[in-house]
């Protein structure tokens, strides 16, 4: 399996549930993908969010990927490179790599 962790621009949703709304639509965009494991959305106190993608393998993982860059781009979304928020054409990863552990799912 491998996973890639990236930033992640739910919008400038004003509830939690509006973000988790928008968190769901992409997990089930997700889902379609051949050799889509799991999709997670993490949210800090801060409202900055973070994805966390599993594929079966590297392949179905940039296919995935590039799902991700394209959902976030149609909703004009933008992807934060340190402090500074840009908007941006690809998806910026935070890691990306083979599972070496897993346990649960």
């Amino acid at each position: 399996m491998h996973a890639s962790l990236f930033n992640l621009d739910l919008g400038s949703c004003a509830t939690t549930s509006d973000r988790a709304r928008h968190g769901r639509a992409l997990g089930a965009a997700l889902a379609t993908s051949p050799g889509f494991v799991a999709f997670i959305a993490l949210e800090a106190k801060d409202g900055t969010a973070t994805g966390l993608c599993v594929c079966v393998d590297e392949q179905a993982l940039e296919s995935v990927r590039q799902v991700v860059a394209e959902w976030q781009r149609g909703r004009s979304a933008q992807v934060t490179r340190g402090e500074e928020a840009v908007l941006s054409p690809e998806l910026q990863a935070l890691v990306t790599g083979e599972v070496i552990v897993q346990r649960g799912f």
